[in-house]
């Protein structure tokens, strides 16, 4: 008891390695059973941590159900099949946060996070817009980050050119470094009320749209990809009774989502005129699809 205890203490990857170690010689529902209990502990500290005021974080909800093996998951074999659940993951900043989530206040009101509808579809939002695009320059290609640092890797990171820069790359926040899984849900986020049942999980964690939760004079944030952040959208800005959502939390398209369907609609646009004498010239025996397939050469 003193020596699992000890490991304990280590952490719960140093004591679930050693369980590994012993899963040969321990009976498996022991084995199972500590790892449930550890991953149970390990979800109650993420929860207790995501409430405390004045933590920066970001709420991220996905379905995976096309990307992990079926062997993978300990879920019922139904519900993967009609991908019925929701991956729930945060990215959340360490020590001195670079922002606050605090409230901005315009006298004595707090700031909508979201935009009022009747804003976004104005005609003087959308003439700032369409002048805005007018005035990017169709040659930016030569000034991009990737050509001018050569840059070959997606999400972009280039060499380091000073010590504060380096000490910026070697925090990796584009990676795993401060991402913390925080659970799984057998809800389809593909249908309104998996969706909304998703977003009272982060509610319940976060807070937002309500006025008795400990971070009730702060924002949150929620990340979303193409298909649920438009069904999110139309869904929040279509009841009113949701606008207490709409004030307290900033909904985000994925921007990785943005680049890959910027390329696709380039594709589709100039695939036939100007890319397939290119793309045959480099691949002679191959279709030339809507979508070309990520193939390693």
């Amino acid at each position: 008891m003193a020596c699992r205890w000890s490991l304990r203490e280590l952490g719960n990857s140093s004591y679930i390695q050693f369980l590994y170690f012993f899963s040969s010689v321990v009976p498996r529902a022991t084995f199972y059973r500590q790892v449930n209990l550890m991953a149970a502990n390990a979800l109650h500290e993420i929860k207790a941590q995501s409430q405390q005021p004045g933590v920066v974080q970001l709420h991220w909800l996905d379905n995976f159900a096309r990307t992990f093996a079926r062997q993978g998951l300990y879920l019922n074999r139904e519900q993967f099949v009609s991908m019925l659940w929701t991956a729930h993951g945060t990215k959340r900043w360490t020590g001195q946060a670079p922002v606050t989530m605090k409230y901005i206040y315009e006298g004595d009101t707090p700031i909508r996070a979201m935009p009022r509808l009747s804003f976004i579809l104005s005609n003087e939002i959308l003439t700032s817009i369409s002048d805005e695009l007018k005035n990017v320059n169709i040659q930016y290609h030569q000034f991009a980050i990737s050509v001018q640092r050569k840059v070959r890797r997606v999400p972009v990171k280039p060499m380091a050119l000073s010590e504060e820069e380096e000490e910026h790359m070697k925090q990796s926040l584009d990676g795993l470094s401060c991402f913390h899984p925080v659970d799984i849900y057998n809800t389809n986020i593909q249908a309104y009320d998996g969706l909304l049942r998703a977003i009272r999980k982060c509610q319940e964690l976060e807070g937002f749209g309500s006025t008795d939760s400990e971070k009730y004079d702060e924002y949150s944030c929620l990340l979303l990809d193409i298909s649920t952040f438009w069904m999110a959208f139309r869904l929040l800005y279509s009841f009113t009774g949701l606008s207490s959502i709409l004030h307290d939390s900033f909904i985000f398209l994925g921007p990785w989502h943005i680049y890959m369907y910027s390329h696709v609609l380039v594709w589709s646009g100039f695939r036939s005129s100007f890319l397939a004498s290119a793309f045959f010239a480099r691949f002679p025996k191959q279709n030339l699809f809507f979508r070309p397939k990520l193939v390693s050469s």
